[in-house]
């Protein structure tokens, strides 16, 4: 993914559609977490390959799932701008300290090297994301005011020439 190699089939799709698919698939391990799970768009249409792009969005997702404490929230959300869609992953989670908002997308770079034996992944899940997204054109960068006040990952994808503005 980071040789930007990937071999991508797009095809323009409806950014409310491609985020209920995640929400969807996500949804039993959110409710078995006793997690709320939010997904709202007011965006139209992408042109992504949707495997690829539903591959970022569960690694979102699941990224968001783990530090977000019982009876906390995950939200999904997407809006227009200018020539782009803003997909934005907030969780109410333990937060990102500023200097490690960018090194989350290093490989095998862990906030908490604790988690790797709890299940925590291999470290590269958001190295990859990032990738997929850049060979969409778009970015991924991750925000939070610091420990204790969540985290919201930002992904930014052209918008589709074939859409028309609408929801």
């Amino acid at each position: 993914a980071q040789e930007h190699a990937l071999d991508l089939h797009p095809r323009t799709m409806q950014v409310a559609d491609v985020l209920q698919a995640a929400c969807d698939a996500a949804a039993p391990r959110y409710h078995a977490a006793d997690i709320t799970l939010g997904c709202a768009s007011d965006a139209a249409a992408i042109t992504v390959d949707p495997d690829r792009i539903q591959q970022v969005l569960a690694n979102l997702l699941d990224n968001a799932l783990r530090p977000t404490p019982t009876g906390g929230c995950v939200t999904v959300t997407a809006h227009a701008s200018g020539g782009s869609v803003v997909v934005k992953v907030a969780d109410t989670g333990d937060g990102i300290p500023p200097e490690e908002l960018e090194a989350v997308f290093q490989r095998f770079h862990r906030l908490d090297p604790a988690r790797a034996s709890q299940g925590g992944g291999s470290g590269l899940g958001l190295t990859i994301a990032r990738a997929i997204v850049a060979d969409h054109g778009g970015s991924l960068v991750a925000e939070s005011p610091g420990r204790g006040g969540g985290t919201t990952l930002v992904l930014r994808l052209p918008a589709s020439a074939d859409s028309d503005g609408s929801a």
